[in-house]
């Protein structure tokens, strides 16, 4: 097995993401994953904006600290 599907394996459960409204949620879920010890998931494709999703997803599954606050303009 190699090291991704071990920590994969350990985590225990993989939760499967669809989201909405990726570029209002993408970014807390990620900080729910990641907080509640979950730091992987599965985004499908069956809704529009999911690659707008994976980024901040991602961003939290590494993040050291919140990222900057978006811009409102």
């Amino acid at each position: 097995m190699n090291a991704m599907n071990e920590k994969i394996s350990a985590i225990g459960v993989v939760p499967v993401i669809k989201l909405n409204h990726p570029e209002r949620d993408a970014a807390a879920l990620g900080k729910a994953l990641c907080a509640g010890g979950v730091p992987v998931a599965e985004i499908t494709f069956r809704a529009a904006g999911a690659d707008t999703a994976i980024k901040p997803i991602c961003w939290w599954a590494r993040a050291p600290s919140p990222p900057p606050p978006r811009s409102t303009r």
